[in-house]
């Protein structure tokens, strides 16, 4: 990826992937990772370090990935998250989006009034 975007790099779990061996929740200073109900979520994603992989390439099932190109979809995804978690999204990610064509600003407006 090449234009990082604070608050937006964070890793996603392929749930079928997953062995729930901990690695990730372990090795991750940052705090990104959770467990719940004995399986690991990532819970804190903001907290997750812009261009790092680290988890990514050493679980040991293949089960983490990170966003890859942001597409409108990924946008959509990012607001409808923010929203049921009562976070602002980042003005920075909506500009980024925005700037580049991903989405258009009433789709956007659609979404977070949804």
């Amino acid at each position: 990826m090449k234009d990082f975007i604070e608050g937006v790099w964070h890793p996603v779990i392929d749930e079928d992937k997953c062995t729930n061996c901990d690695f990730c929740y372990e090795f991750c200073p940052k705090g990104v990772y959770t467990k719940d109900n004995e399986k690991v979520v990532v819970e804190n994603p903001s907290s997750c370090v812009d261009g790092c992989h680290g988890c990514e390439w050493q679980c040991p099932s293949g089960a983490i990935r990170f966003p890859e190109p942001i597409t409108k979809e990924y946008v959509t995804k990012v607001i409808r998250w923010s929203k049921k978690k009562n976070k602002e999204v980042s003005s920075k990610f909506l500009d980024y989006v925005l700037k580049n064509q991903i989405i258009e600003e009433c789709e956007i407006n659609r979404e977070t009034k949804a």
